[in-house]
């Protein structure tokens, strides 16, 4: 199963995206918290590329694949933003939190939600792939 969109970096089309990943969650049977931890990464790695990558601006193009199948809810985000070094030391939260004065914490989430997180920049594009393991009642 497969559900795509292409859109304009304006956050606004974040419900677009999410429209179609919440197309195939109808048809896989995932429990609401499981949802709600790829919508969270989906979330984060949109807002990601309008704000960080395209830096508000609203002519960029963003491409998102959503695949499933038995094993596995995979979402691939392509665009043409500015690259990125995503980190893997842990944030600090807490107050920073709140203050904003902590960047990478959206990173640190999907890392933490998604099973695997890989980016990668080619060509002048960027490619973040998130996939989320399925776990079906017996496998449980």
């Amino acid at each position: 199963m497969e559900s795509a969109a292409c859109v304009k970096s304006k956050i606004e089309n974040l419900s677009v995206v999410e429209e179609r990943a919440q197309e195939l969650f109808a048809s896989l049977g995932l429990s609401d918290e499981m949802k709600h931890d790829i919508l969270i990464c989906i979330d984060e790695a949109f807002s990601n590329i309008v704000f960080h990558g395209y830096k508000n601006r609203e002519d960029g193009d963003i491409a998102v694949t959503f695949s499933a199948d038995d094993k596995a809810f995979t979402a691939v985000f392509t665009d043409n933003a500015a690259s990125f070094t995503p980190t893997k030391k842990k944030p600090k939260l807490g107050k920073a939190v709140f203050e904003r004065a902590n960047l990478g914490i959206g990173v640190y989430l999907m890392r933490k939600l998604m099973d695997t997180v890989t980016y990668e920049h080619k060509d002048g594009g960027n490619r973040l792939t998130l996939v989320k393991k399925l776990r079906t009642g017996k496998d449980q």
